[in-house]
């Protein structure tokens, strides 16, 4: 599992992508759209999650709420308390028994999953824009799918606390690369003239970040190791299209986990 996906899992993040476009969302050709409504969170395939931090008070997220459903260019919504984040997290990582030992509700955020009336990157980031700096947001994460550029897993706090944002893409092989893929990988990337490596990150350095990042929750901590965590190349990508045409390439060695 990789390093991404680990952090990722104690938020309930998937895998996801970001723009920061700075456009607002366009009305619907109608006129004035409907108020959002909200609904369970088994009735929405969301385009934008909105992490609250773990420790969010009730007026915290009816403050996020009350934002979000008066919001043009939002069809529905829908609020994941810390029972459902757990039982989402329980499914996400049934086969990793690791993983789930000791982790409790308690020790994972609530969030809003949203869901656009346009379903693009800018109905998605017009939200982000209303959102991001309420009191209790942690960060706000758009889905894999939804085909916009690369977004940080954490909060820009606790990212630049933990680890430096000279990089805008990362490459992480599975745990189980072996050297000589690994060194394929990379080989690949220092020849790529559109791609820039930055650092390589062994699973000890992986292992330290894994730690700053979630140094308040014990439970967490306690169960991963840096044999669980994979090596991963820190790469700038000078535009999106350079990152689509890299990722489409880097995707296909062996060894290769994920991109993001």
């Amino acid at each position: 599992m990789s390093r991404a996906r680990a952090c990722a899992a104690a938020l309930l993040a998937v895998t996801v992508l970001v723009v920061a476009l700075g456009v607002a969302v366009p009305p619907d050709a109608a006129g004035a759209e409907a108020r959002p409504i909200q609904v369970s969170a088994t009735a929405l395939n969301p385009d934008v999650n909105v992490f609250m931090v773990v420790d969010a008070v009730p007026a915290q997220l009816d403050g996020v709420r009350k934002v979000v459903s008066h919001l043009g260019g939002v069809r529905r919504y829908a609020l994941i308390d810390h029972a459902d984040a757990l039982s989402q997290y329980r499914r996400r990582f049934r086969n990793r028994p690791d993983l789930l030992r000791g982790v409790t509700a308690a020790d994972l955020p609530e969030s809003f999953e949203v869901e656009t009336t346009h379903r693009n990157c800018a109905s998605a980031e017009a939200v982000r824009a209303k959102v991001q700096n309420l009191a209790g947001v942690d960060t706000v994460a758009y889905p894999r799918t939804l085909n916009c550029s690369p977004t940080p897993q954490f909060s820009a706090a606790r990212r630049k606390q933990c680890t430096p944002r000279d990089y805008n893409a990362e490459v992480f092989m599975q745990v189980t690369a072996t050297p000589s893929e690994v060194q394929q990988v990379q080989t690949f990337i220092q020849h790529r003239r559109d791609i820039r490596l930055v650092r390589v990150v062994d699973p000890t350095h992986s292992l330290s970040i894994f730690r700053c990042m979630f140094a308040g929750n014990p439970d967490v901590l306690r169960s991963v190791t840096a044999a669980q965590l994979p090596l991963s190349f820190e790469v700038i990508a000078p535009s999106l299209a350079d990152y689509r045409a890299f990722e489409a390439a880097v995707q296909a060695l062996p060894g290769v986990d994920a991109s993001s």
